[in-house]
């Protein structure tokens, strides 16, 4: 269940979590993640309490960032304890390279036709 004042904010951000009991505690499917992924997957957790999320995939809407502001958000993602993160166009390439730098294999670009095995 998403906060109130996370729906009041963000009104049109929508996420798909999809529970995977063999391998993934939690993974986590987002759109461009306009309230910031990581305030996405503490909801999840929030919502599930007791579980991990091993892997989001989503756009985390950073193409416009700061390097600075990349660095803070991956330290934040780090933080979530999420092992795996495929990040979509809106992120933006060098807020991924930022991220990789910051990540290192952790962070993985989408592409047409990846197939990711969670």
């Amino acid at each position: 269940a998403l906060s109130n004042s996370f729906r009041s904010i963000y009104p049109a951000e929508r996420f798909i979590v999809k529970i995977v009991f063999r391998l993934c505690p939690l993974a986590v499917f987002s759109s461009c993640s306009h309230a910031g992924a990581d305030n996405i997957i503490r909801e999840v957790l929030d919502a599930f309490p007791g579980k991990k999320v091993c892997t989001l995939v989503g756009g985390f809407h950073l193409f416009r960032s700061s390097p600075e502001d990349v660095r803070a958000f991956a330290g934040r993602l780090r933080a979530t304890g999420v092992e795996k993160i495929y990040t979509g166009h809106c992120t933006g390439e060098a807020a991924f390279q930022i991220l990789r730098e910051e990540l290192g294999e952790q962070a993985v670009q989408l592409r047409t036709g990846m197939e990711i095995s969670i």
